[in-house]
């Protein structure tokens, strides 16, 4: 499926096609803490301006929303990448909806680290009781997975 971008990009439709699963899974979900938290200021922003106009401030909404539009489109290219990869069905199971989020939601994967619905999912229920108990007696010899 092309793709063809509105924003500048830092790596075409054709280049992110040859990442792996996994590495669109990573890359989507830190964009998708990056336009969360660059939601968050603007909104920030356009509260300290309901209060008092600020031409530094009004500059940074404008700045922002042009980031937020272009890191929104990357998902999608992403997610059209994934299509291509594992198919709509395997893309709507992890939870990637296309043109399926309003204003301020980020389509965000579900059980992806850092996704709060991720730790209601039973993987995250337990967490790790080696580690979790290795952590509370201050041994730090390596990663339990």
């Amino acid at each position: 499926m092309p793709f063809t971008p509105k924003h500048p990009q830092p790596f075409t439709f054709a280049a992110c096609c040859e990442w792996s699963v996994d590495e669109l899974l990573a890359e989507i979900q830190r964009l998708q803490n990056s336009i969360a938290h660059l939601e968050s200021t603007v909104e920030q922003l356009l509260g300290a301006l309901a209060e008092e106009e600020d031409a530094d401030f009004r500059a940074a909404v404008d700045e922002d929303r042009a980031v937020l539009a272009s890191q929104r489109e990357r998902v999608e290219m992403m997610r059209a990448a994934l299509v291509d990869k594992i198919g709509e069905d395997g893309v709507r199971h992890l939870g990637l909806e296309a043109g399926a989020r309003g204003a301020g939601q980020t389509g965000a994967i579900v059980g992806m680290p850092g996704d709060e619905r991720a730790s209601r999912g039973p993987e995250r229920q337990g967490g790790n009781q080696r580690m979790d108990a290795d952590a509370t007696r201050g041994e730090e010899d390596g990663v339990f997975l």
